[in-house]
């Protein structure tokens, strides 16, 4: 009875569910409800546990490793899931969990002053606000509002919670003395949740038939469908993941071997693929992070006889398959260069774009919808770019403030930088450049990834050398004329 109480005691309940054992214990129960089918029940768990961890802990650090993980749970193809919106009642779990949360240990939410706030957090607010308001002059949401219109209510109702969840966490989450415990977390995450990817990936190509073939036809015909992800999404998502892998590799120097030969694993699965975007820069990221990874290592000889090794094996292993990588290659190359139907949908960006200029079409505009098509459901129209996709969905007022929370993003890795926030920009950069020329950025999924990843890196920082440089240069001139005034009256 007494270890129980003990449990209960938010001191022992946050060192047990912040411990890196913890992340492994519920990555495999992620892995199981993936392998078996239970997702439904794998959603629920994560629901009620992400729920017990806020009535326990302080300090919210431990729902990210939820967050983080637990789309990789669904086993069902992502795009048949038109019955199963009852699954959103368990997000009540959650927010019971957070007012229990504010109730019991009365988070400080002071540093939304405008004296204290970050250009990171005001970057975010706007960011979702714009999406929230975004097609709201599209005359068509309104003279449909049953297909539109609710919709586009939903889509506003996911911006209020993404940027309430925002300040919430940022409230409740503390970045430690060295401004790293954040970022070695989410570090930490992306290493670990990319072991479970690979897993999923050797358990579908051995249901498939194992082997090195059953590799060459996924890659033929780019097949591979995990549930939640496709060959687009879950090789993105290893090569973001990619450049932690290597962090480890530095900070466990006499394991550096290890590392480097996982890595080296990842970017198998990425090339295997065939998702162009990621193999491109999946690869850019592979170079810089095992560069820089070389680079900082206390252990730089291994790593480099290491990397030797692995280029000599892969060589051999070319070698010896020749022929079928040559085949297989040669399908891949006569599509190296094909834009595959994205200038169309850039076009037809620009020309929403023009049509709705201020708050854009939303997300509401429906794939298909447009031209007569049959629309498939709860997807939006996609761009296949975050440029023309915020361009066109959010017009110009969302578009600026895509912009700004990219700067403001990009200032607070550049600030501070430490080895820990070069790995995770590399990440970052992946992920941002894939975005370009594909779907993903305004993802579910993406989205979570950016807004934990802007977390991270803000509470790496003293939140006064991240204020807006507007609300500094009013600050600098009110102090100002507060001076010239107490100057005169003193004359």
């Amino acid at each position: 009875m007494d270890k129980i109480k003990s449990f209960f005691r938010e001191e022992n309940a946050a060192k047990i569910f912040e411990s890196k054992e913890f992340v492994w214990v519920w990555l495999a129960i992620v892995f199981i409800c993936w392998i078996t089918g239970g997702w439904v029940a794998g959603f629920i768990i994560a629901a009620v546990l992400a729920g017990i961890i806020l009535c326990l802990c302080r300090d919210t650090l431990p729902v990210t490793t939820i967050l983080w993980t637990f789309l990789f749970i669904l086993g069902a193809n992502r795009h048949k899931l038109q019955g199963m919106a009852g699954l959103i009642a368990a997000v009540l779990f959650i927010v019971v969990g957070i007012i229990v949360n504010i109730v019991r240990f009365r988070p400080n939410f002071r540093f939304m002053s405008y004296k204290t706030v970050t250009a990171t957090t005001v970057a975010i607010l706007a960011f979702c606000a714009t999406a929230m308001l975004s097609g709201i002059a599209r005359g068509e949401r309104y003279s449909n509002f049953s297909e539109h219109g609710l919709y586009a209510t939903v889509v506003g109702a996911l911006c209020v919670m993404l940027a309430l969840c925002y300040v919430f966490f940022s409230a409740t989450i503390s970045g430690g003395e060295d401004g790293k415990r954040v970022l070695n977390h989410i570090l930490f995450l992306m290493f670990a949740s990319s072991v479970v990817i690979v897993l999923q990936l050797i358990v579908y190509y051995a249901m498939r038939g194992g082997g090195f073939k059953a590799v060459i036809d996924g890659f033929v015909h780019k097949d591979v469908e995990l549930g939640w992800g496709g060959p687009n999404n879950y090789s993105i998502i290893l090569a973001m993941m990619t450049p932690a892998t290597l962090y480890f590799a530095v900070k466990n120097g006499k394991y550096s071997p290890l590392y480097l030969i996982y890595a080296v694993v990842q970017y198998f699965f990425i090339f295997a693929s065939a998702s162009r975007g990621a193999i491109l820069f999946g690869a850019f990221g592979l170079v810089a992070s095992f560069g820089l990874a070389i680079y900082k290592s206390e252990f730089r000889g291994r790593m480099i006889i290491t990397t030797g090794v692995l280029l000599a094996v892969t060589t051999v292993v070319l070698m010896a398959k020749a022929d079928v990588i040559y085949d297989s290659l040669g399908i891949f190359m006569g599509k190296a260069l094909d834009e595959n139907g994205r200038i169309p949908l850039w076009k037809d960006a620009w020309k929403n774009f023009k049509a709705n200029p201020i708050f854009g079409t939303g997300f509401d505009y429906y794939l298909g919808g447009h031209n007569g098509g049959k629309s498939d459901g709860y997807t939006p129209y996609w761009y296949h770019s975050t440029f023309f996709q915020a361009l066109a969905a959010t017009g110009i007022v969302g578009f600026l403030a895509w912009v700004n929370l990219e700067v403001s993003r990009l200032r607070a890795f550049l600030t501070n930088a430490s080895l820990e926030k070069w790995f995770m920009l590399f990440g970052y950069t992946i992920f941002w450049l894939y975005g370009m020329v594909d779907v993903f950025y305004y993802t579910p999924n993406g989205l979570l990834f950016l807004f934990i990843i802007t977390l991270a890196i803000e509470k790496s920082v003293e939140s006064a050398k991240l204020r807006p440089y507007s609300l500094v240069y009013i600050e600098r001139k009110r102090r100002q004329k507060l001076l010239t005034k107490n100057a005169e009256n003193e004359k």
